[in-house]
Formats: C-alpha cells, sequence, structure tokens
C-alpha cells in the first residue's frame, strides 16, 4: 500500500488549499472527500489516473459518502460507473503531511503514524512505531472528520432509524454529521432540532461539539427536562394512561375520518357525501357548541353541492343527447337537399332537350343509383356534420367548465368549513371537554394530531443513549417530532426502564 500512500501525499501536497481527509479508490479513478467547504469541481489527474475533489457535505458526494469496501460506485450523470471501491483511505492532514492513515482493503489494513516520515524513509519500521488512538474529541469536530460508510448511510438516511453500537464507532460523529446536513441541505432551523441526553452532565460536551459545526441555538435536554417541559405535567402521572388514551384516540379517530371525509370525495363518489350518513361520533361533536354549528353547515353545504352536482350532471347529459339528436336530424335535411338539388337539375336538363316545350315534372323521377349519396356527397354532409357538432360542443365544454367553477366554489366553502372542523377537533381544548383529566386531554390532542399527521412541534429529535430511555418515554417523544433518531449499544442497558433492546417481542 506504499504506492498508494505515495500518490496520497504527492496529490495532498498539490492541493494542501483543499486537505482531503477520506479517499474511494476505484479501478483507475480516485474520489476524495475535503473537509475543506467548496463546491467548485476539481478534477486532476495522479498516477493511478484521475481524480476528483467534493467537499464532504456537497450534495453530489451524498452517494459517495455510503460507500464501503466493494460497493459500486454510484452513476455519475445517469450512465458512468467507476467500478467496485477496491480501497477506503482515511487521513488526518497536517500541514503538507497526511498523519493517521489508515487503509482498508481486500487483502488487509494497514496504518502509517507520517506519510511523509514512511515514504522519506525517517521511520525504518513501521511496526514499531506506536498506534496511537485519534483523540476522538478533536477528531469529533465536523471540521475534521468524513463519516465511513456505514455512517454515511445513516447521516443521509430517511425517515427514522437507529443508529447502533458500542463507545467509539461513532455514534456521535454521526448525530453531529446529520445535524449540519438537516441544516445545510434541508434548510432546517436549529430550533426544528433537538437533542436530549441521558443526563445534565453530557450537555456541555455537546453543546462544544455543535459550536464547532457552526450550529447555534440548538436545543440539547435530558430526556425528563424535555418531556416536562413540552407536557407540562409530570411524565409519572401519565404513565398509566398511554395505552388506554392511544387506543381511545384510534377510535375517535377512525369514526371521525369515516363519518367526514374530506370534500374530495365528495367530488369522487359523484355527490354523495359521507356527511349525511348515520354520524358514529355526533356525540362528541355535541360537546362543543361551535364544533356542532360548524358540523351543520357543512352538512348544509353538502346538501347543497349533491344537488348542483345532480342538476350539472342532468343539465350537461340532455344536451349531449339532444346534440345526438340534432346532428342526425341535420344529416337526413342534408341528404333530402342533395337530392332535391339533383332532382331540379335533372327537370332543368329534361325541359332543354325538348326545346323549351313545357313537361309534366311530376313524371320525371330520380332513379335508384341518384338517390345513393357519392363518396363526394357523403363526405361534404359528413364535414357540415362534424362541424356541427364541434361547434355545439364547444358550447357544452363552455358550459361544463362554468358549472366546474361554481362547484369548486361551493367545495372550496366546504373545505374552510371542514378546516374550521378539524382546527376544533385537534385542539387540546376540544380535548379537555371529552376526557377525564388534563393530563388525558393532552395525550389525546397529541395522538389524534399524530395520527392525522398534523404538523409536529419538531422536525427531528435525536435521542441518545436510547438503550436507557423506556418504551412510553420514546412513544411520548415521538408524538412532538415528525422524525425520530436513536443512538446507542443494546449490549449497555443500565437503567431497569430502559427498552433495552431495538427489536421488541
Amino acid at each position: 500500500m506504499l504506492k498508494d500512500l505515495k500518490i496520497d501525499l504527492e496529490t495532498h501536497c498539490k492541493n494542501l488549499e483543499t486537505p482531503f481527509l477520506h479517499r474511494i479508490k476505484f479501478d483507475s479513478t480516485s474520489i476524495y472527500l475535503t473537509k475543506t467547504v467548496f463546491y467548485n469541481l476539481l478534477t486532476a489527474k495522479n498516477d493511478h489516473g484521475y481524480y476528483r475533489f467534493f467537499s464532504w457535505d456537497d450534495p453530489r458526494a451524498k452517494d459517495f459518502l455510503r460507500i464501503e469496501l466493494n460497493d459500486y460506485s454510484p452513476d455519475i450523470g445517469g450512465c458512468i460507473r467507476l467500478g467496485r471501491a477496491n480501497l477506503i483511505g482515511r487521513y488526518r492532514p497536517e500541514g503538507s503531511d497526511l498523519q493517521d492513515v489508515q487503509y482498508e482493503t481486500n487483502i488487509g489494513k494497514a496504518y502509517f503514524k507520517s506519510a511523509f516520515d514512511e515514504i522519506e524513509g525517517q521511520v525504518s519500521n513501521i511496526e514499531n512505531i506506536k498506534k496511537e488512538k485519534i483523540n476522538s474529541t478533536s477528531f469529533m469536530k465536523m471540521n475534521e472528520i468524513i463519516p465511513t460508510g456505514a455512517q454515511g448511510k445513516a447521516i443521509y438516511g430517511q425517515g427514522n432509524y437507529i443508529i447502533d453500537g458500542p463507545a467509539g464507532t461513532g455514534k456521535s460523529t454521526t448525530v453531529l454529521q446529520k445535524i449540519k446536513i438537516l441544516q445545510k441541505q434541508k434548510n432546517l432551523n436549529s430550533s426544528q432540532v433537538c437533542v436530549l441526553v441521558k443526563n445534565k452532565s453530557v450537555i456541555n460536551n455537546f453543546s462544544q461539539l455543535l459550536d464547532s459545526i457552526d450550529v447555534k441555538n440548538l436545543q440539547i435536554k435530558t430526556v425528563n427536562h424535555f418531556l416536562t417541559s413540552m407536557l407540562q405535567f409530570d411524565i409519572a402521572v401519565c404513565a398509566n394512561k398511554i395505552s388506554a388514551t392511544r387506543e381511545r384516540s384510534s377510535d375517535i379517530y377512525e369514526k371521525f375520518c369515516n363519518s367526514i371525509n374530506l370534500t374530495e370525495q365528495i367530488s369522487r363518489k359523484k355527490g354523495r357525501c359521507f356527511l349525511l350518513e348515520e354520524f358514529p361520533v355526533e356525540k362528541l361533536f355535541k360537546a362543543d357548541d361551535k364544533l356542532s354549528e360548524q358540523y351543520r353547515k357543512y352538512k348544509n353545504k353538502s346538501d347543497e353541492i349533491k344537488d348542483v352536482k345532480a342538476r350539472n350532471s342532468s343539465e350537461i347529459r340532455k344536451k349531449k343527447d339532444l346534440l345526438d339528436t340534432e346532428a342526425l336530424r341535420l344529416g337526413k335535411k342534408l341528404e333530402k337537399d342533395i337530392f332535391d338539388a339533383k332532382l331540379k337539375q335533372k327537370k332543368r336538363d329534361k325541359k332543354s332537350k325538348t326545346l323549351g316545350f313545357e313537361v309534366l315534372s311530376e313524371l320525371i323521377t330520380l332513379s335508384e343509383k341518384e338517390k345513393t349519396l357519392t363518396l363526394g356527397e357523403d363526405a361534404e354532409k359528413r364535414d357540415k356534420v362534424n362541424e356541427f357538432k364541434t361547434t355545439e360542443n364547444k358550447k357544452i365544454d363552455s358550459l361544463r367548465e362554468s358549472h366546474k367553477d361554481n362547484e369548486s366554489a361551493r367545495l372550496n366553502d366546504a373545505n374552510v368549513i371542514l378546516d374550521d372542523i378539524k382546527q376544533i377537533f385537534f385542539s387540546e381544548c376540544f380535548a379537555k371537554k371529552v376526557s377525564s383529566s388534563m393530563e388525558e386531554a393532552k395525550l389525546l390532542s397529541l395522538y389524534l394530531n399524530k395520527q392525522a399527521g398534523n404538523e409536529s412541534v419538531l422536525e427531528t429529535v435525536i435521542i441518545d443513549e436510547a438503550q436507557d430511555v423506556s418504551l412510553n418515554n420514546l412513544e411520548l417523544i415521538h408524538l412532538f417530532s415528525r422524525k425520530i433518531i436513536l443512538t446507542g449499544d443494546e449490549l449497555q442497558k443500565e437503567e431497569g426502564s430502559g427498552v433495552g433492546r431495538w427489536a421488541l417481542g
């Protein structure tokens, strides 16, 4: 691996303004990931072949951050692949030297204290070098670390997920990088992300690390402090109410959805409004006067929409039927006009042949052949009928659009009322009217809003040492956040009430 070490040192010295910390070597190309923030493409050539530099947080570097040994490269430009990753290199650049160099290949791993010393021969026996561990505190600074492939996959992962592993495997580093990515590429404000830690003693360390990556005003709290401040009561009070409230909220929400479908269903079901069916949670609505009044308005508006859609549909159908009848009548009239013209011409021709003497017109008739339209006559008739139908269809289409505008306005009115209903129904104020205690009302409101997919207080909550957080507390935390990320080690559970294992049952 000395050849790669020499190539990397030479490449580093040529690009001191963009020191790299990570290399992915493919068959004839290398990708270097740097700690320097820049977004211009930097492409050049070294003894291995062409190489390209990416800033670690460049969106274009996302797929390369996820690569591990033997993974194939992502597509470049939609069709170009670089091949399989056959070397992963990690470095700590210091001036014109690369220190703490780590290589991982299919034939093994290698470590070099200093690339310069090794290549210049100043250290004769690499085995005598003390394999010093990289200082974890300084190495966790965002500007001095590039994630491993597995960490890269977690950093760019979507939805809820778990980062599991023992101490020293980069869980905290991954969390920090995830926060930076959320802030930089997802345009998330720091106030939308919260980190929950096991105890207060860890908060200061996390704060310093966040400062090092220029993340300000991010909330860092203990789990208990977070839940108490969000719930506004001691979490122990509601511990025995969580399961029952969750089930009750599911039942209420299901009945609510079955009874008051969104107004799109009024249109989709051709005017049949499910709100007019028997309402199974009507008793709940009666608990709030305003909600009951809005329900009555929505019911009336639904009746109105159904009647208007039925009338409009009937009118369009009648006009289409009338158009078909008129087109048929027009076709027959055009045929008659053609035959009449033929007969008149035949009579004129007969009179001319008799040198102007009067003939008995009634004795002159068309033959069977003359009573059949020629191809040209038939085409002329068809064109005129189609022209008539096109003109009339445009009038019908215009009427249909007018109906749609009218129906849309009425549907918008219904939507406004429905929004009022939902705002009241999902409010904590309404939950208090159908609950036996303040704690139950708070939980009910949270569960109903979560099931409805309404906007959460936070975008992402990251829980450190999550194996020591109880299942109830994890569930409560999730009620306040759209996404939840757990970090920890199943084997390091210390709290008896902690969830311990990620997969339960």
